[in-house]
């Protein structure tokens, strides 16, 4: 697979992950009439923040390469989070507890999406994993174990990887990785830009942004400042992108993927 492209699953382009913590359980994310409820064990909490998304992208790109649902993490956590561009620290503050507590919370993560209108609802349940094993000792001391970590994907999130995977030029996320909305930022404009776009653009109104990907935002003003900060990231690593950001909407107008589907064909082949 080419080293330069990653993919990730088109239900977590068009519903993201929360940027902070939450005290609750579940969280909602809107999209049009389709609504995705993230939830967790109340003795996990809900994933958050840039390494989530990190897991994701491994995830789905693991999937793509292997047409498995078993993904190995590796014998050595610190190797893994080194290839998901995580600086490797330790402590009570350093950055193996907390990858430690974010990928636990990913692999318990389940999700419900549905889409109700007028003449149907439609519902689908995805769990992210039917089965996690890992020996928390090779996260503490970086051991190598004869028992590498393993998430053995849920049916459903395996499937939907492989049909609807959008692809992402690795550069562009770990220049970015730093921001949460940055990183959703350049996933979703990815996968919309090169879709069915009118010659004028798409007009899509910042409430409607705020709740694909702001609401925990309690102000209106404070997510458009927030928006737009990570779009001047996202334009830096996206420079073909073509889009405005004005006062009463955001404008989306048709741009070549950040991606070539050459480079993609060439990823996908079979190792």
């Amino acid at each position: 697979m080419g080293d330069e492209i990653v993919f990730l699953g088109s239900s977590f382009v068009r519903f993201t992950l929360p940027h902070r913590n939450q005290l609750a359980h579940a969280f909602e994310r809107r999209d049009g009439d389709r609504v995705i409820t993230f939830m967790s064990p109340p003795s996990v909490g809900l994933p958050y923040g840039k390494w989530p998304r990190l897991l994701l992208i491994f995830l789905t790109t693991e999937a793509v390469r292997t047409r498995s649902r078993d993904i190995v993490l590796g014998a050595s956590m610190s190797s893994f989070m080194k290839s998901l561009g995580v600086t490797v620290t330790g402590g009570a503050n350093g950055s193996i507890r907390a990858f430690k507590d974010q990928l636990l919370r990913t692999a318990s993560m389940f999700a419900s999406l549905s889409q109700h209108t007028d003449e149907a609802t439609r519902l689908q349940n995805l769990p992210m994993a039917d089965e996690f094993t890992i020996s928390w000792v090779i996260v503490g001391t970086d051991s190598r174990s004869g028992l590498p970590a393993k998430i053995r994907l849920g049916e459903r999130i395996f499937e939907q990887m492989l049909k609807s995977a959008v692809p992402l030029d690795q550069r562009a996320v770990k220049a970015i990785q730093q921001s949460p909305m940055a990183l959703d930022l350049y996933f979703w404009l990815t996968y919309r830009s090169h879709r069915p776009i009118r010659s004028s653009g798409a007009h899509i109104p910042w409430a409607g942004l705020r709740e694909q990907f702001g609401s925990c935002y309690k102000d209106q003003s404070d997510f458009q400042s927030a928006f737009k900060s990570a779009l001047r990231q996202v334009q830096l690593v996206y420079p073909t992108l073509r889009c405005e950001a004005l006062e009463s909407h955001f404008v989306l107008y048709r741009s070549p993927t950040s991606v070539a589907a050459t480079a993609v064909r060439q990823a996908v082949k079979p190792c």
